[in-house]
Order: structure tokens, then C-alpha cells, then sequence
């Protein structure tokens, strides 16, 4: 996993799930802190699953964060190979494209789920 990061913890705790009281309102604030802080659209690489089972790494506009089953999730539009809207979940983003804030503020949803953050 990754290293403390006390400037990381210090953001998260204290301006993102400061008020949160149960997982449901940890989610929403997460879901808000991406609204308001991330400026959509933006490019990635992903890690999408194919249908045969195979695992390929696209470039993706991401267009904005939706809510689903309480979590935060990004909505993309493929356009590499699949000319689609697809769900996008931030643990699948290796990549963040010319978007140094955007790439800090899924490193700290990362970081607050455990999960290896993007380089």
C-alpha cells in the first residue's frame, strides 16, 4: 500500500468528510468534492474489461461524476475503440491526461480507499 501522508489526511479529514457521519454521507461528500473541484472534461488512460475476458487500456474523455449505489462514479465516453458512454470507476484510471487537479483529487479518493494511487 502507500505511505501516510499527513498533508493528504489533513485535506481529506478535514475538508471532505468532516461532517460525514456513515459511509452514505462519506459518499456524498466525495461525489460534491468532485463535482466542485474537478473540471470536467478531461482525458485518461483506463483499464476497460473486454468482453472476452481481456483486460486493454483505452484513452477516455471523462465528462462528469455521477452518483451510483451512493459511491461516486465518473461517466467517460470511450473513444478509442468502443464510441460509447460507459461508467468509469476511479480505481480503474491509470492515467490522468494534462490534469494535474483532477489527478490529485483521485489520488486522495484513492488514498482514502486503500487503493494504488495514479503516477
Amino acid at each position: 500500500m502507500h505511505k501516510k501522508d499527513p498533508i493528504r489526511d489533513n485535506r481529506i479529514y478535514s475538508e471532505i468528510v468532516v461532517e460525514a457521519h456513515d459511509e452514505g454521507e462519506v459518499n456524498v461528500s466525495w461525489y460534491y468534492c468532485f463535482n466542485d473541484h474537478m473540471d470536467f472534461p478531461f482525458t485518461a488512460i483506463v483499464t476497460l474489461l473486454k468482453r472476452d475476458g481481456t483486460k486493454e487500456q483505452v484513452e477516455v474523455e471523462i465528462l462528469n461524476v455521477q452518483s451510483e449505489a451512493d459511491n461516486p462514479i465518473l461517466l467517460g465516453i470511450v473513444e478509442a475503440h468502443y464510441d460509447r458512454l460507459q461508467l468509469i470507476a476511479p480505481t480503474s484510471i491509470v492515467k490522468v491526461k494534462e490534469a494535474e487537479s483532477q489527478k490529485e483529487m483521485l489520488n486522495d479518493w484513492l488514498y482514502y480507499h486503500r487503493k494504488a494511487l495514479i503516477s
